[in-house]
């Protein structure tokens, strides 16, 4: 339990100084959007639009996120 302890603390430290992600629903609004621009109606497109996602959300969305919301959207 101490080393727990000792890693939490250390966790909290480091939590501070790292960029706050996206959420699943901003993720989303953007995917929409970028969507539409791209002109995507079908899932053979979604590594297109996973790759102009991630090209604009790297370091501001997790990429777990970005795909789950582009395979949501394209099935």
């Amino acid at each position: 339990m101490d080393l727990v302890a000792e890693e939490s603390a250390q966790l909290a430290v480091l939590a501070k100084y790292l960029p706050l992600l996206m959420n699943k629903n901003e993720v989303e609004k953007i995917a929409k959007m970028k969507k539409d621009e791209l002109g995507i109606t079908d899932g053979t497109k979604k590594g297109m639009l996973m790759s102009a996602l991630m090209k604009d959300l790297r370091g501001k969305a997790d990429g777990m996120v970005v795909k789950e919301v582009v395979d949501s959207l394209l099935n």
